[in-house]
């Protein structure tokens, strides 16, 4: 197996925490990855808008046990920064959304899953924002898979709803329309029933 994919189970144990912990009475989540080990971050890599000729700037990092999205943001030419991390095929399902522990500035990140499915041979992506209003502390930011909308190349798009145990990769994306630096911490990150 690689090192490069994520684990529920095996993270989770690795790490001596349980497999399963409850948010509140009617929620159960299992840890996909906790970011206490430089090790976790491994993983992760940068998709920027130099792909279609941008200038952003941007990828993962580590700081105080998170993994650390950051850069800086030009949208002369483009305007956006991603990172990205496979996904165990399954591993998503039987679960209604995500948990993320996040620390963000004053910028709108988004959280990205993508399956195979193509539209007119492009990848989709489904995408919803992600829930963090206190800039520079930690959060609990929930995304329902329900409220995922699926786009290609930023666009929105009609493709059917997101089928969690399809999932093949997991990502955070900062496409605001601001120019400038920006840096998400993320300390950890849950499948979730809601």
């Amino acid at each position: 197996m690689s090192t490069h994919v994520l684990f529920p189970i095996l993270v989770a144990t690795a790490l001596g925490v349980p497999a399963a912990v409850a948010v509140n009475d009617e929620t159960e989540c299992r840890l996909l990855v906790s970011f206490d080990k430089p090790g976790a971050v491994t993983a992760w890599r940068a998709v920027n808008d130099n792909v279609m000729g941008g200038r952003s700037r941007g990828g993962p990092g580590y700081g105080d046990g998170a993994l650390v999205f950051s850069g800086s943001i030009d949208t002369d030419g483009g305007g956006f920064s991603s990172i990205r991390a496979p996904l165990e095929p399954g591993v998503l399902a039987g679960t209604s959304g995500l948990k993320l522990r996040v620390r963000p500035d004053d910028r709108s990140y988004r959280v990205t899953l993508r399956t195979d499915r193509r539209y007119r041979g492009m990848e989709v992506a489904w995408r919803a924002v992600i829930d963090a209003p206190r800039p520079g502390e930690w959060t609990d930011s929930i995304v329902r898979f329900a409220d995922l909308e699926p786009a290609v190349r930023g666009r929105r798009i009609a493709a059917g709803p997101f089928e969690p145990a399809a999932a093949t990769s997991i990502g955070i994306i900062i496409s605001d329309g601001r120019d400038g630096p920006f840096e998400l911490s993320v300390e950890s990150i849950h499948a979730c029933v809601f």
